[in-house]
């Protein structure tokens, strides 16, 4: 990942189509490329296969209840905060993981998910207008969602490491595994 604020951008904006799934994604990309700078963060569980696992049953669930006739609007009270959340939870880790400022990313994740939200429920409502079909609508956008996912995190490559990276690498994994056993 070259350009963490545009990344971050286009996450959030998947977020404010599916909160889970933006996250599920990234968390799978962190699975098979590890970013040596998550490894004493908080943030290091979105590297772990077991949250990357939990995050895509989760966004599975959310693809399913999106399409349900009492399923609330993106934009209320009650579904919006998720949307924050998910920005700032993909927008911290994307932004630690390049070495960056986890408060910084999770700011601009935030910011953007909620406000993309709004565009992407009118684009919503445009599709269901133009189709007719509530379900057909949802499912077009699903699809949108995931190639958009997919496309971002696609040149993922991992870090390129220095001598000193992987020596502190090392040394996380080492703490990590300590603390499991304690």
């Amino acid at each position: 990942m070259k350009n963490k604020f545009w990344q971050t951008l286009g996450l959030a904006t998947v977020a404010s189509m599916r909160s889970m799934l933006a996250p599920a994604l990234l968390s799978k990309s962190l699975v098979k490329h590890k970013s040596p700078y998550l490894g004493n963060s908080p943030l290091r569980f979105m590297q772990s296969s077991i949250t990357a696992n939990v995050l895509s049953v989760l966004a599975g669930a959310e693809l399913i209840g999106d399409k349900q006739p009492d399923a609330a609007d993106r934009t209320s009270a009650g579904v919006l905060p998720s949307r924050a959340v998910a920005g700032a939870l993909l927008g911290a880790t994307l932004y630690k993981s390049q070495k960056g400022s986890a408060l910084a990313g999770a700011l601009l994740g935030s910011a953007a998910a909620v406000a993309t939200s709004y565009a992407t429920l009118a684009f919503r409502k445009q599709l269901i207008s133009s189709t007719n079909q509530p379900i057909l609508a949802g499912i077009i956008e699903d699809g949108i969602a995931v190639t958009s996912g997919l496309s971002i995190l696609k040149g993922r490559k991992g870090t390129k490491l220095t001598k000193a990276d992987k020596k502190a690498n090392r040394e996380a994994k080492q703490a990590a595994k300590a603390r499991q056993m304690a």
